[in-house]
């Protein structure tokens, strides 16, 4: 359960977009209900987070997928749990009986809590003093820190909360993750330091000093990081882990300047899949194919000379079985991404 509750803290304050300059601001780059994050989870043990400042170049290429998460914001009522966090304006649904809650405003991202309700028995966290996530507007070399307080029973022993944590726009440059190279990529660097305390009664037993470090990568226009690392010092026992984006389950446009009306059909698909979209200008496109390890398993780059409605026709029948990501980049830059099931 402590596990549980680690990933929920970290993951709870993922974030979301980015503008066409390293800036976050409000309510273009806010969370909105509705909205659907898929990421795949990466071998992190041996992952840094690599220099700050400006003009950056990070290179994450190669790396191992382990695992697959899906995150889909709501409305709190639609947890069941919306009466226990009243002040929550959105809530996010992390499978399996998992939900965090947030308020979302013009002045940031706040976490007022979580459930996780995975055994029949459901644990609920609720800060009476939130934790700032994320300020608005937010850029490079901004920052802020915040404290955080809350109190909870787990199986009969009282726990508190102490934390501190600190947020800075550290470094913005070029990222390389295995779905393309982002340029304008702005970092946003939190360092956590928490204490819990857990007693019986009045009879304090121990306690756990956690120190996190969270990196997470912004691409312009993007609906969440594509890129995070964290790493995490538990009473001096460290973990790592990570993810990058996968885009979400419906079609984004996320350069839009580009590419609009983004569509893939049919889906699910057998032998071929069709693609339309909308291209603003002439220009160089980039179609890949990558399956659920990372890797990519098909590609096309095409100059297209005239703007407008644009169609392509894809043979996939060689393609095994399974779940796949398809991603349209232009300008050096992600521009749209679907998933697509082949059966």
């Amino acid at each position: 359960m402590k596990k549980l509750y680690l990933f929920i803290l970290i993951a709870a304050c993922f974030t979301f977009a980015l503008q066409a300059q390293p800036t976050l601001d409000y309510p273009a780059n806010a969370p909105q209900i509705g909205n659907i994050f898929e990421m795949q989870i990466v071998e992190a043990e041996n992952l840094t987070p690599g220099p700050d400042g400006a003009g950056v170049t990070w290179d994450f290429s190669v790396l191992t997928n382990t695992d697959f998460m899906q995150v889909e914001a709501i409305e709190p009522s639609a947890t069941g749990y919306g009466g226990d966090f009243p002040e929550a304006n959105i809530a996010f649904d992390h499978q399996q009986g998992i939900y965090s809650f947030g308020i979302v405003n013009s002045t940031g991202f706040y976490d007022v809590g979580m459930v996780a309700d995975t055994n029949g028995e459901a644990l609920l966290i609720h800060y009476t003093d939130s934790r700032q996530c994320k300020s608005y507007p937010f850029t490079y070399n901004d920052s802020f820190t915040d404290t955080y307080y809350a109190e909870f029973t787990m199986v009969k022993v009282d726990i508190t909360i102490n934390g501190t944590m600190t947020v800075t726009g550290d470094a913005y440059g070029t990222l390389i993750i295995p779905t393309g190279t982002f340029n304008n990529v702005l970092r946003i660097k939190t360092i956590t330091t928490q204490v819990d305390s857990f007693f019986m009664g009045l009879l304090f037993l121990y306690a756990d000093i956690i120190n996190m470090e969270d990196y997470a990568w912004y691409a312009a226009n993007s609906k969440i990081s594509i890129f995070n690392l964290n790493i995490n010092d538990i009473n001096g026992v460290i973990s790592k882990s990570a993810y990058y984006s996968e885009g979400g389950s419906s079609i984004e446009d996320l350069n839009q300047g580009l590419v609009s009306d983004f569509r893939v059909y049919p889906n699910p698909a057998s032998d071929h899949i069709n693609i339309n979209f909308e291209l603003a200008e002439a220009s160089d496109i980039r179609l890949s194919i990558f399956n659920q390890l990372g890797q990519q398993v098909w590609v096309m780059n095409k100059v297209y000379d005239l703007s407008g409605t644009q169609s392509e026709n894809i043979e996939i029948g060689q393609l095994p079985r399974g779940i796949y990501y398809l991603y349209l980049s232009g300008k050096d830059q992600h521009s749209a991404s679907s998933k697509l099931l082949i059966r």
